[in-house]
């Protein structure tokens, strides 16, 4: 054991170094900055979830819009078995399936 060391050990003091910063801290030091640290972790959680809130919350409105737009296929599709003039004019199945059809445009009856 080293001359430090051997100092360290009888009082105590515990030597950090970090990024060429170096700190000695004692057990009190260790003490108060654990308390410090319990006291913010409340700040922290709610920060937490507030972040994951609005993850949650990005989600949400991706699946809406993709709910409406599955909406308007099964609302065409329903127009479609009921109305003969609306099926002549139906989307092709590729843009059916990706959704790129106006509704209004097709669900329409003509007179």
């Amino acid at each position: 054991m080293d001359p430090s060391g051997k100092i360290n050990s009888a009082t105590g003091i515990v030597t950090v170094a970090f990024a060429g910063i170096n700190g000695s801290f004692t057990a009190a030091d260790f003490h108060e900055w654990g308390t410090t640290f319990m006291s913010l972790s409340p700040f922290v959680l709610i920060l937490f979830l507030i972040w994951r809130m609005s993850k949650l919350d990005k989600q949400h409105s991706e699946c809406t819009a993709n709910q409406i737009k599955t909406q308007e296929q099964l609302v065409l599709a329903y127009r479609a078995i009921q109305d003969v003039q609306i099926r002549r004019k139906l989307p092709t199945e590729e843009d059916f399936c990706a959704g790129n059809f106006d509704l209004a445009h097709h669900a329409k009856k003509e007179t």
